[in-house]
């Protein structure tokens, strides 16, 4: 949908993310995705990007830190606590009930709309 809609898209996969890596590669073989950067790598791609979509990790944090416009989807654990800080500006998306799978993709569309 991101791409019908003119946007560039490139996923970002961390050390703990290797299976769901290679299920991208496999599917999506014409898209890009970045794995096994430094943290330093990270932030410097991250820097380069006009908005962030994820979960709540380490990865929403560092794109919200760098100043990137990030919308920050939230399970179970707490956005009050746990939220990314940062100057670009984030948006937080809380699943119901803390389940990510009933995010309605019109929310996050939605949320993404203005970045």
């Amino acid at each position: 949908r991101l791409r019908a809609a003119g946007r560039e898209t490139v996923a970002v996969f961390g050390e703990a993310d290797v299976d769901a890596a290679a299920v991208f590669a496999r599917e999506l073989p014409d898209s890009p995705a970045l794995a096994g950067l430094t943290l330093v790598e990270l932030a410097g791609a991250l820097a380069e990007c006009g908005a962030f979509l994820g979960n709540d990790s380490g990865i929403a944090h560092l794109a919200a830190a760098v100043g990137v416009p990030t919308t920050a989807l939230f399970g179970p654990s707490d956005a009050d606590v746990w939220a990314p800080r940062g100057r670009g500006g984030v948006r937080v998306l809380r699943a119901p009930e803390g389940e990510l799978e009933r995010l309605e993709i019109s929310a996050v569309w939605a949320a993404l709309a203005p970045a």
